[in-house]
């Protein structure tokens, strides 16, 4: 004789097959968990040996750009210590030229600022040719200046204005 099923024993039924299905899951989802470490821990293994194969290499480079680097910073630091020498050479000859200049007007005083008009011009023309334009320049354009008469001040001038006349 057929047994008859009741409803409840239906719903009990369900619930069971419900939790069969929600434990399948669970064991497919920790299985798919266990997988994906098992994979990053081999991906993980293959960096390390790869980088246990390579390791003297990597760590000759990494020493090779240290001293690259320092090389480098030894030229650059070479470099800006010589500027600064020279910088420092250059100022010293343009005092030394401006003593120079000094010490020749100051003995030359009396055909600079004599009446021999002459004599005049050939001091400020070796005046000129003498020192270096940043120097002769200024000191005849002082002289010029410091000149008691018109025909001085021109001599000066005229020796100026050959000075930066450019050649042909």
């Amino acid at each position: 004789m057929a047994r008859l099923v009741t409803a409840t024993e239906i719903e009990l039924e369900q619930a069971r097959l419900e939790l069969d299905r929600q434990r399948l899951e669970l064991q497919r989802l920790r299985l798919e968990d266990a997988r994906e470490r098992r994979q990053r821990a081999d991906r993980l293994k293959g960096r390390s040996k790869l980088l246990k194969a390579h390791l003297g290499s990597v760590i000759t480079a990494i020493v090779s750009l240290a001293a690259i680097l320092v090389s480098l910073t030894q030229v650059w630091i070479a470099t800006s210590a010589k500027q600064n020498e020279l910088h420092l050479l250059k100022m010293q000859q343009a005092q030394e030229w401006k003593f120079k200049a000094l010490e020749f007007v100051t003995r030359n005083a009396d055909s600079f600022f004599g009446r021999d008009r002459q004599r005049r011009e050939h001091m400020a023309s070796a005046l000129a040719v003498a020192f270096p334009p940043d120097v002769a320049g200024p000191l005849l354009d002082n002289l010029k200046q410091a000149s008691p008469s018109d025909e001085a001040r021109k001599t000066f001038t005229d020796t100026m204005d050959r000075m930066h006349a450019k050649p042909k």
